[in-house]
């Protein structure tokens, strides 16, 4: 009889051992599915922190259309007045050099962008070690390690830059393209957008960004992964990458994995893995 007693006590120990175990394995998961919806978070407020990806739109659409006004004003004055030609032909050089450097500027915020993320990525990696594992006689868990860090946008979504109501040839033009969405009037976020010969030769990018609904801004949030568009990875199968893009990302998908060993008979050990998806703020309403 005493042997039973302790044949079904020790069955009972084991048997809320293993329980112990799932839930404790499962409160980690948890745990860090937590931390990286908010490292998520942390790194798509870098993106448009302070809505400068959403006040570099604007200044891409003005200079795009300062050189069309400035095109259509040139072939005006060499047609039907000829001694303001020189005038509105130094106008035109003024307006592309404008935009040239525009386009550099957005390509070197692309590059802070990307700058600010590896430091966070790097900030991240510094303090792995220092917590955030938990050891139990029987089960250990690691720190989280970044696996994967994509940087793009959300699909479906325009800019937040609208179409020139007020420009009706360049307005025609651009729906001509397709470069504008009809039913809500703004530009196509992430295309290559030119402008009519001879001034193909400025390439305008705006980016994929929420537009303010009512002046209301759209809060940077978490998405669905199936929403998701990459553009390139900062980190894959763990480790850092050189990748460079001339686009200003949205959005970022990541995925973080953490290390189980268990330690019952013959040691064991596997990862789980965690993802999330999150999608930055929107721009600023335009001031009045």
């Amino acid at each position: 009889m005493l042997v039973f007693s302790i044949m079904v006590l020790a069955l009972i120990l084991i048997a809320a051992g293993l329980i112990f175990t799932v839930h404790f394995i499962f409160f980690c998961q948890k745990r860090l599915q937590n931390q990286t919806e908010q490292l998520a978070l942390r790194a798509v407020r870098i993106m448009n922190e302070g809505d400068r990806a959403g006040q570099m739109n604007n200044l891409v659409a003005d200079s795009r259309q300062l050189v069309f006004n400035s095109r259509k004003a040139y072939e005006d004055a060499s047609q039907n007045y000829q001694h303001l030609e020189p005038l509105a032909r130094q106008l035109l050089f003024e307006a592309k050099d404008g935009a040239r450097l525009v386009r550099y500027e957005r390509d070197r915020l692309a590059q802070i962008t990307l700058a600010d993320l590896r430091r966070l990525i790097k900030e991240v990696g510094e303090k792995e070690g220092s917590s955030g594992s938990i050891t139990l006689p029987w089960v250990q868990t690691s720190e989280g390690h970044i696996a994967t860090f994509e940087i793009g946008y959300i699909k479906n979504v325009e800019s937040n830059v609208e179409a020139p109501v007020g420009n009706p040839e360049l307005l025609d033009w651009d729906r001509e393209q397709g470069y504008t969405d009809n039913t809500s009037n703004l530009y196509l976020g992430n295309k290559a957008l030119v402008l009519p010969a001879p001034d193909t030769d400025i390439t305008f990018m705006i980016s994929s960004l929420p537009a303010p609904v009512k002046r209301t801004v759209a809060p940077a949030r978490l998405t669905s992964g199936e929403v998701f568009k990459c553009i390139v990875p900062l980190v894959k199968g763990g480790s850092t990458t050189n990748s460079r893009t001339d686009l200003l990302p949205s959005a970022i998908r990541l995925s973080q994995t953490m290390k189980v060993k268990s330690f019952v008979g013959k040691e064991t050990s596997d990862s789980v893995s965690v993802n999330s998806v999150a999608a930055a703020g929107g721009a600023s309403p335009p001031l009045p």
